[in-house]
Formats: structure tokens, sequence, C-alpha cells
């Protein structure tokens, strides 16, 4: 199915913060228009439409990385080691089942000042954890809270970092401020990347996040009854798990084990899932790099010096794919990428689409057509109003 234009919407406060579009407070936050130029592929606009990027939108073909600005949120680190494995080229997949966006000349959701009021709290501490090389580590959230009366559904927000260093609120500050004048408590969380730990304490780590929110729900003042996560990139990834984990009490570990941990509804944007094919559907120089052990997802599935390629613990591997523990009973899923991603494969969320249908799990993806990893794409109106629908769809809005 091909989705054309839709009119244009005015989104309060949508902005990546990189702009300084929109300010925040302790008492509230006030969305400014934007008075900087933005960056390429910012909610923010001077253009007000997603125009083609000066590059073509398949930077692959010409050696350059994809990841645009809606909040990939891929750390410097992360980034680098990606880096060695982006695909030169992409190859076309099957998108039959999917919905393809072509959001090229759309409005892009622009920052303009609105009435809603959104609380933040900063540096929530939700978890306490010693990491695999000995330190402590206090993990920490943000939340944004809408003010007035009414029930507010709670939103997770997972960033990435290229499994190597999340850092919190990623680069879609501007989107979870939207979500939030939509009604919506929006909690930003941060976990152990490679750095700290392996893929099973990133699990653990969100799924702790999760059952703090679940009981300190009447303190903040939100909704904890139904819960989405939302992730961007290795976000993504992490959402799917805690997704399909549903009730495997293995990544359960720490305080509040009298809170579930389980989530009603999960969006995943351009996440990876089986992490032996993160570069199927590039070059083979891509493919051959992804089969070393420093690439990222070797070391974060075992273990920063083991020196182990993602190949050589195919049960590792396995226990670290979304898919290994898929059920008819998993939440509804939203998948989303851009057609030309060149940092993680299109089909690595064709393969999780597929497997979630399989299962009679609801499952809708989209594909923002000529985009990358990332890219303004995500921030269209055309993309976005389809995020919100789903979100009211499933956790009560």
């Amino acid at each position: 199915m091909r989705l054309g234009r839709v009119p244009a919407l005015v989104c309060a406060a949508l902005a990546i913060t990189l702009t300084g579009a929109c300010s925040s407070t302790s008492s509230g936050i006030a969305a400014s228009k934007a008075t900087a130029s933005p960056s390429a592929g910012d909610s923010c606009t001077d253009t007000g439409s997603n125009q083609p990027p000066a590059a073509p939108p398949a930077a692959a073909s010409q050696g350059q990385p994809s990841a645009g600005a809606s909040g990939s949120s891929v750390g410097p680190g992360g980034l680098a080691q990606m880096m060695k494995g982006f695909g030169k080229t992409v190859k076309p997949i099957d998108d039959s089942t999917s919905t393809v966006l072509d959001t090229k000349g759309q409005r892009l959701v622009t920052c303009e000042t609105s009435s809603v009021k959104v609380t933040t709290k900063k540096d929530v501490t939700f978890s306490t954890v010693t990491t695999r090389y000995g330190d402590k580590q206090h993990l920490k959230l943000d939340l944004l809270i809408p003010q007035g009366s009414g029930d507010k559904p709670l939103v997770v927000y997972i960033p990435g970092g290229g499994f190597h260093t999340p850092m919190k609120g990623g680069g879609a500050t501007g989107v979870q401020t939207y979500l939030a004048q939509q009604g919506y408590a929006v909690a930003s969380i941060v976990y152990r990347g490679l750095e700290d730990g392996i893929y099973s304490d990133a699990v653990v780590d969100a799924k702790s996040a999760i059952r703090f929110l679940r009981a300190h729900a009447s303190e903040y003042g939100y909704d904890a009854a139904n819960v989405a996560v939302w992730g961007q990139s290795a976000g993504g990834w992490l959402a799917a798990m805690v997704g399909t984990t549903n009730g495997v009490k293995k990544f359960d570990e720490g305080a509040n084990l009298d809170q579930s941990s389980d989530v009603q509804a999960v969006v995943d944007e351009y996440g990876l899932s089986d992490l032996t094919k993160v570069a199927a559907d590039f070059d083979e120089a891509a493919q051959k790099e992804h089969q070393t052990a420093t690439i990222t997802e070797a070391q974060f599935v075992n273990g920063k010096n083991s020196g182990k390629t993602i190949a050589d613990d195919p049960a590792a591997a396995k226990a670290a794919n979304p898919i290994t523990y898929i059920d008819s009973k998993d939440p509804a899923f939203m998948l989303a990428q851009g057609s030309v991603d060149n940092i993680v494969s299109p089909s690595q969320t064709l393969l999780l689409h597929t497997a979630l249908r399989k299962a009679g799990v609801s499952s809708n993806r989209y594909v923002i057509e000529g985009e990358g990893h990332g890219a303004a794409g995500f921030n269209t109106v055309l993309y976005v109003t389809k995020m919100v629908g789903f979100l009211n769809k499933h956790i009560g809005k």
C-alpha cells in the first residue's frame, strides 16, 4: 500500500534539541518559534517540507552513512563502530506486506507556541547497577508529564547509540514533547551498552525502568496501566526485545519486582532484530565487516573483549533476537524504516514484522521511501500522525 500527501498539521514544539527551538523548565515546557537555522532533517525547518537532501538519499551509493537527524541518537563511539560496516549499496526488498510512505515534499511538523504545559522531571534514578567491569552505575530517566486532568498513558522512549553509549533523550526530544502535548506521559531512559555490559543487561535495565515507572505512577501523576515502548535504532531493537519478552522472568532483576514489566504496544523505528544478518541487504564488503569480532553487535552480544564474531556463538545470537521470544500474546507492533537505510538493513524490521504476523500478532510496518537511517521522513506530518494514531489505538488516548 502506498500513501501520499495529507493536509499539513502544525505540531506544537516538535523540535530536535540541537536547534534550541523548544525550551523546558522545571515548571513546564513552552515552545517558541524556531529562530536558529536547523540542521538537515530536523523537525523545525524554514522550508516547511521534507525536501530531498543535497546528496542523494541513498547515500550508501556514494560510500557515506545515511544517518539522519530524526533521533537515531548514535553516540560518537557507536557511530564510529557502525560506520565500519555501513553499506555502499542497499538492495531492494519485498515491501508487499508493508505500507510505503512517500514523504518527499511533505510538511514537517513545526515549532509553534503551545498552550499545553508539560512538567519535567530530570535525572530520576530508576536503578543502580554494577557493570560487568565492576563499576557502580546510576541509571536515570527524564519525565515529561502533561498538566491537567484525565488519564495520561505512558510512553517509554529508548534511545539508540549503536549498542555503544546510549544518550538519554537521544535526538528525539522534540517528538517526546509533542507526544506529551497529546496527553501522554513520556519517559526517556538509558541502559547499559557494550561499554558496561551485554545485550541481556540492556533488557534488564529497560524492564527495571518500566517497573519503576509503574511503582511511582501516582507520585508523578500518570496512568501506568497501559505502557508503550518506543525505540530508535539500537533502541528499536531493545523496544522489540521488551515487547516480545513480556512475561519472561529471567530479564526481571532488581527492585520493584511486585510491578509488571509487560508493555501493551511497541514502536520500533529502524531497529535491528536478527543480529547475524544486520548487513544482509548490503554489499559484500559490508557483510564481511559485520562478521568480524570488532563490529558493534558482536561485542554487544558476546562481550567487549570476547574476540568472538556474531557467528561464533549461535545460542547467544539467538537469545539476543526478539524473534526468538515471539508468541501470540505479544503486544501490537508498529515498525518503520527507510528504504535505503545503509546502517541497519531494511530487511531487519521486515524479518520481525513477518514473524509477528505469522504468530498472529498485530504488526504494521511503514517504509519511508528513499530515506536512510533516522532521516527527515520520520519527522513529517504523514509519518508522525501514523505513530500517534497507533498509540491512541493501543494504549488509550
